[in-house]
């Protein structure tokens, strides 16, 4: 091979690499899934108050209110200091229950 191809055949290979961790690291970055516990959240103040966020913590038990004709899903979720009631619509995913951590996309904080 001469040397004008092994450079060649090094810059096509640097290109590669370079694509290869791009693309890693663009998809790491999309995929990590970053939320507030009901403590950040309440820190946050009123800004927050109908914004799309996600939530994260355990199901308090005994808070469970779900309504399958409507699809209405009324829950408290709490962390080790504070809790926050949240209404969804939908149908919860197959394992939601009281007593267990959960992350919800989008939660809509109940006024009081």
């Amino acid at each position: 091979m001469t040397s004008s191809k092994k450079i060649w055949a090094g810059i096509g290979l640097l290109a590669i690499v370079g694509a290869i961790a791009f693309l890693i690291a663009g998809g790491l970055k999309e995929n990590v899934v970053y939320f507030l516990t009901p403590s950040e959240l309440l820190a946050r103040g009123a800004d927050v108050v109908d914004q799309p966020l996600r939530l994260g913590g355990q199901v308090k038990p005994g808070s469970l209110d779900w309504n399958p004709e409507t699809r209405d899903l009324r829950f408290v979720v709490q962390d080790s200091l504070q809790e926050v009631r949240v209404h969804s619509t939908g149908a919860p995913p197959a394992m939601f229950q009281e007593g267990q951590g959960v992350i919800m996309r989008k939660y809509f904080p109940l006024r009081s």
